[in-house]
């Protein structure tokens, strides 16, 4: 917690517990057990909030993830190089804006003696 504060100042981290003790106190009201992993759940949601992500940093993420799983599936005894082929990446988010997914681009083609 402390390096939260110290990342993002004493003033949202004196909201966050704000928060966290609104949540605890509705929580007791209604008889609902606590979950232990809710403050870490809490400060993980504002750290995301809060840090912004490069577009071109999570393509070269995705990009180099492509690159990693073809190097696997063409090591010994796996698929020949040839037949494997990395498509580029592709940016997309969901309909609120707030999350981003990708598809994997990844296709083996048939070897000659399948054509």
């Amino acid at each position: 917690m402390k390096l939260f504060a110290e990342r993002y100042g004493q003033e949202a981290y004196d909201d966050m517990l704000v928060e966290i003790n609104t949540r605890d106190k509705s929580a007791e009201s209604k008889d609902i057990p606590k979950d232990p992993g809710e403050i870490a759940k809490l400060i993980f949601s504002e750290i995301v909030k809060r840090e912004p992500v490069d577009p071109s940093l999570l393509k070269k993420l995705a990009d180099d993830r492509a690159q990693s799983i073809a190097e696997q599936m063409t090591g010994p005894d796996g698929i020949q190089s040839e037949r494997i082929v990395i498509l580029p990446s592709e940016e997309s988010t969901d309909d609120s804006g707030e999350s981003v997914s990708s598809t994997l681009g990844l296709d083996a083609v048939p070897s000659e003696s399948q054509k």
